[in-house]
């Protein structure tokens, strides 16, 4: 229970994740339109019992330069809310002299919250909006992997046509015991009427330049397992140029069945049995994982109707 447990925690995480990210955007939006809401109304509040006075000096800047900036910087406030600017002279006499600072603030903080609003709260407002429609659209119609095995075997026996099970071996003889265990785990994975088709296996190191590309428009095979055996080592060079070469012609349509069967035949009896499984079954595990192929795990002389 607590394995399943885990696992459905990790599943849900990746198929939810796209909402929660909606949803982190949206707050995090919001948290930034709030904090300049929050400055721009800081400014009016301690205005209400503090003068502010307003001034500039510089050593290189000239009253007309610091104008030009100025007006380049408060271009968007003055445009979309219709706030005075300021002219040339007015600028020359906020100029730091023996008389100290120059009152007059107001207009200062009106144009400060302003561009505010222009460049930090309806942005992020806008962005927040964006964020809470695509929440919104996600919720409504939650996206789920309709090729997970459960979802797969659910739509199989919704299906008024048989769904078939495109069985190619690499490096794999399959007798008639495990024939009829691919029947089984055709019916297993989907629906009680599937069928399994075990088709020309490939032999070992077989060039996939030599080797026919599966039919991509067979839309009676709605699942094609590349079978191979536990007791293989996985190599890059054979066995993943085998997957690759399915996964281009049938992308979204593989799975990577692993039979232990003659694994587990072999370490029957054997100290660490368990173990060595385990780590053999962790080796395809990762191997199906680089390649972006799903991987199951079957034992063709107990199959699962067994």
């Amino acid at each position: 229970m607590a394995a399943a447990g885990a696992r459905f925690a990790l599943d849900w995480q990746r198929l939810a994740a796209p909402l929660h990210l909606a949803r982190g955007k949206r707050i995090l939006h919001l948290c930034a339109a709030l904090f300049g809401a929050g400055v721009a109304l800081s400014l009016y509040a301690r205005g209400l019992t503090v003068e502010y006075r307003v001034g500039w000096e510089s050593t290189f800047l000239d009253a007309g330069q610091v104008h030009a900036i100025l007006g380049v910087l408060f271009a968007p406030a003055t445009w979309l809310f219709r706030l005075p600017g300021f002219t040339p002279a007015e600028i020359a006499a906020l100029r730091f002299d023996a008389a100290g600072f120059v009152p007059g603030g107001a207009r200062w903080v009106h144009l400060y919250a302003a561009l505010l609003a222009i460049v930090v709260v309806i942005p992020r407002l806008a962005l927040a909006a964006a964020a809470r429609w695509k929440e919104t659209r996600l919720r409504a119609d939650f996206p789920l992997d309709m090729g997970q095995p459960y979802y797969r075997k659910l739509l199989g026996s919704l299906s008024p046509v048989p769904l078939r099970l495109r069985v190619i071996p690499y490096s794999f003889a399959v007798d008639a015991a495990r024939g009829q265990a691919l029947q089984a785990l055709a019916r297993s994975m989907l629906g009680d009427t599937a069928q399994a088709a075990v088709m020309p296996g490939w032999d070992y190191g077989a060039d996939p330049q030599d080797m026919p590309a599966p039919d991509a428009a067979d839309e009676g095979a709605t699942v094609t397992a590349a079978l191979v055996n536990l007791s293989a080592t996985p190599e890059a060079e054979n066995h993943g140029a085998f997957l690759d070469h399915l996964a281009r012609a049938l992308p979204g349509k593989i799975v990577l069945a692993v039979d232990q069967s003659a694994y587990v035949a072999r370490l029957d009896g054997q100290a660490g049995a368990d173990r060595r499984l385990e780590e053999r079954r962790r080796l395809w595990q990762d191997f199906g994982t680089l390649h972006k192929v799903p991987v199951t795990f079957v034992d063709l002389l107990h199959p699962p109707d067994a």
